[in-house]
């Protein structure tokens, strides 16, 4: 929780870094590690897409989607979700979300023995899970400033908890993931 705080609170002031130029829309990539509520951790991969709202310089909001797939340790169980966020800011540096968050979850046993039914959610077996996603996190400035292409890379890390408060365990998921985001589209200045 004091780690959640200090990144609120940090998302309040304005960035430390020279800006890069932002873009519109990013896609990224991400590897996380959690914990649930029931005792376990887990670990897990997936990937984003984010959109800037607002014109000229007020990007003071973005919309993000993402996906993942992890496994949790505890009960061998495969967890995959569904998310979509806002977040302020939308420029890079340090950032709040909140949003809608939905989980798959299945034993690994039965994920492999369907796989099909497994990946399109469409297997008996799954439990689907409905909450939200509160969370924080820092867009890093790029490493390669002087590259075209590598202008629009930016690292970033990000602290989460999903609450889904449906009765089953576990009821929340605290992650931290680590990722590389890419710009898309033209720059602005």
């Amino acid at each position: 929780m004091f780690l959640l705080c200090t990144l609120v609170a940090l998302a309040s002031l304005p960035s430390a870094h020279a800006a890069p130029p932002e873009y519109p829309v990013w896609l990224g990539g991400f590897a996380d590690v959690g914990a649930s509520t029931s005792p376990g951790v887990g670990g897990g991969f997936g990937a984003l897409a984010g959109v800037m709202i607002g014109k000229g310089d007020n990007h003071n909001l973005a919309l993000e989607g993402r996906v993942g797939e992890g496994l949790y340790a505890s009960d061998v169980r495969t967890v995959g979700n569904i998310d979509f966020d806002v977040r302020y800011p939308g420029d890079s540096g340090p950032f709040v979300y909140l949003g809608f968050a939905h989980h798959h979850e299945l034993s690994l046993d039965e994920a492999l023995t369907h796989p099909v039914g497994a990946i399109a959610a469409t297997y008996s077996g799954i439990t689907h899970r409905t909450g939200f996603e509160l969370g924080a996190g820092w867009d890093m400035a790029t490493p390669f400033p002087k590259s075209s292409f590598g202008a629009r890379i930016r690292p970033t890390v990000r602290v989460n908890a999903v609450v889904l408060p449906d009765g089953v365990s576990p009821s929340v998921y605290v992650v931290g993931n680590i990722g590389i985001l890419l710009g898309v589209g033209r720059p602005r200045s």
